[in-house]
Order: structure tokens, then sequence, then C-alpha cells
């Protein structure tokens, strides 16, 4: 029985330990009340003192109200932009002005710009259809012509040509061209045996 008396005296002790080493801690989160929290402020979640709520700002031991223009919302920064624009508004002058989306078009993933939809092109600030010739097919690049020419086509100011390859070699990987084949070698447009 000595041993087993031993081992729950052992226990309790153990238990009073971490009880008194876990009250040290607890009391030192317990908040400061003697510190004087201004209109329009709330006692910071984490240490000591105060902060402003949402849509105020720290000025000289107060809270004022941020100036938020019309289509903005107050940031969570104590630094940098205060406000930023809703989606579909840009920032100008300390305003937010709508994006004018053009036909064709639609507002980007962060809303603050606007793209062409697919088979049209961006020319200004306008969404044009994409004329895609023949033997080629609509691209899905936001740049360029917007359209690519076939395999075994090249493209030309008039559109796509078909590509010649010549005796002894085959088209290129992009399909645009030949290389050609081995051991032969290209010599004035054709190839030639080394």
């Amino acid at each position: 029985m000595t041993g087993l008396y031993q081992h729950s005296l052992l226990s309790k002790k153990i238990l009073l330990g971490l009880a008194f080493m876990m009250s040290g801690p607890v009391a030192a989160i317990a908040k400061d009340n003697s510190v004087s929290i201004p209109k329009n402020a709330k006692a910071k979640s984490f240490g000591t003192g105060w902060e402003c709520i949402r849509g105020f700002r720290q000025s000289k031991g107060d809270c004022i109200r941020m100036k938020i223009p019309p289509n903005a919302y107050p940031t969570k920064s104590t630094y940098g932009a205060v406000w930023e624009c809703q989606r579909g508004f840009k920032s100008k002058d300390e305003t937010c002005v709508a994006i004018k989306v053009p036909a064709n078009g639609y507002l980007a993933s962060y809303g603050d710009q606007w793209k062409c939809h697919r088979g049209y092109h961006q020319v200004e600030n306008k969404c044009l259809a994409v004329i895609v010739p023949v033997n080629a097919y609509l691209a899905d690049d936001g740049y360029g012509r917007g359209w690519t020419c076939n395999r075994g086509f090249a493209v030309t100011k008039k559109g796509c040509i078909p590509v010649k390859v010549p005796a002894n070699a085959h088209l290129g990987f992009s399909g645009g061209s030949w290389e050609c084949d081995r051991p032969y070698r290209e010599k004035q447009g054709s190839c030639v045996e080394p």
C-alpha cells in the first residue's frame, strides 16, 4: 500500500504545481483597465492599450472618422491606404470612378480593370471581334492577333499559307516551318546530303 499512497501523493503534488504555474500567465493576460479608451476605440485584443474601430484612424490620442469617398470601403490597415474602391471602381484623385466596360468585355478578377471576352481583342477602349482567316483557329492568348495558323500553315500579312516542305524534310515542331531529315542539312531552301 505504501507504493500506491506515494504515487497518489506525487500525482497531487504535480497537479498543484501545474495549477500554480498556470495561474502566472493567466494573471499576466488580464487587461489593464486603468487605460482611458477614447470614443470610437476599443481595447486591443492582445497586449495593452487601445485601437480605433474600423472607419476611424488614430490622431493625437483620439479616433477621427476617415474620409471615405462614395463607392469605397475602409481597410483594416493602420498604415498606407485607409480605404479602397469597391469592385467595378478605380481610384482617381481621392475618389472612386466607375470602370467603363465596353461591349463584349467584362470586369477582370480583381474588379479594377476590364478584359475582352474570348473571340474579341482590345483596341483602345473597345473590344473588337477577332477575324480568323481560312486555315486558322481562334487562339486563347489575350494579346497579338487572337488567332493561330493550323499545323502545316505559316502566318503572312494576308493570313495563313501552306508550308511547302521540300524533299528529305518534315514539318517542324511548331507546324509553321520545316526542318531537314537526318542526316540532311538545309541549303538555299532545300535539304542536301552533308
